[in-house]
């Protein structure tokens, strides 16, 4: 395999129960922090009693209100962790708004895994509509609930005019991501991709509905990180959490020749 077949990661955004940035997930980890607590969210409190949220992310403080308004949740986290990983990976300046001279908006591609979009949006305008709190949806519905509108976000940002995809297979749709954008690279249509996931599965409907499954932990201990054991013979089932990844990815001659910091390979 030759250096143009070989991908490799040089750019990392995150944000996470443990806050926004790559900095605050991977020393959580290593502190061994828990991001589940429990649930203020009164929508949702009676059905999933805790969560893994995240309590202090304001989007409004990364991106403009109109941006924040015409979008949702799980656009705004995907936007706060793709600036972070473009401009660690080099290829963004200006806060990360900006492709810096060497990266092509043709020959760029975005590729983000979700499961539903933000069916919540969807839930409450449904809730309302049907309680007769509301005689007609937002304008701005199907645009900001449809699972493709993070990618779209993105692509709109930054200008991107190359694949702009999304995948929608569950617990998958991340990796789906990543492996498609490497094969997109591979092929040599492409330079540079973005790539990752982002979800906010708080929904009532959803949560009732892998409650009814026995899929979701529903009760516990007054340890609250003891409710998501995964793999554990004691775990009591999935607790939901919400969060934003993304990677830059890109073939090694390319990282090599701009001197890219280069974190893995894929």
């Amino acid at each position: 395999m030759t250096d143009k077949d070989r991908i490799v990661v040089t750019g990392l955004g995150a944000v996470s129960p443990h806050g926004v940035g790559m900095k605050r997930f991977w020393d959580g980890l290593l502190n061994h922090e828990s991001g589940v607590r429990q649930t203020q969210d009164p929508v949702i409190s009676s059905v999933a009693p805790v969560v893994a949220d995240i309590p202090d992310f304001e989007a409004t403080e990364f991106m403009s209100k109109k941006l924040v308004k015409d979008t949702a949740r799980f656009s705004h986290m995907a936007v706060v962790a793709a600036s972070e990983a473009v401009r660690d990976a080099g290829v963004a300046i200006d806060g990360g708004e900006n492709w810096n001279a060497g990266t092509d908006n043709e020959r760029t591609g975005i590729f983000i895994g979700t499961s539903f979009g933000s069916i919540r949006d969807m839930d409450d305008a449904s809730t309302e509509l049907a309680l007769g709190k509301a005689n007609r949806a937002e304008p701005r519905l199907v645009s900001k609930s449809i699972p493709n509108a993070a990618a779209c976000t993105l692509a709109i940002r930054y200008g991107v005019q190359g694949p702009v995809l999304t995948y929608t297979t569950a617990c998958a749709s991340s990796a789906n991501s990543i492996g498609e954008a490497a094969m997109w690279l591979r092929s040599g249509q492409i330079d540079i991709a973005i790539a990752g996931g982002t979800d906010c599965l708080f929904s009532s409907t959803l949560l009732n509905g892998l409650k009814a499954s026995g899929a979701l932990a529903v009760n516990g201990p007054d340890d609250h990180s003891r409710w998501s054991r995964p793999f554990d013979t004691e775990r009591l089932g999935m607790v939901m959490g919400e969060g934003a990844a993304i990677l830059v990815l890109e073939p090694l001659d390319r990282a090599k020749a701009r001197g890219a910091h280069i974190y893995a390979e894929l």
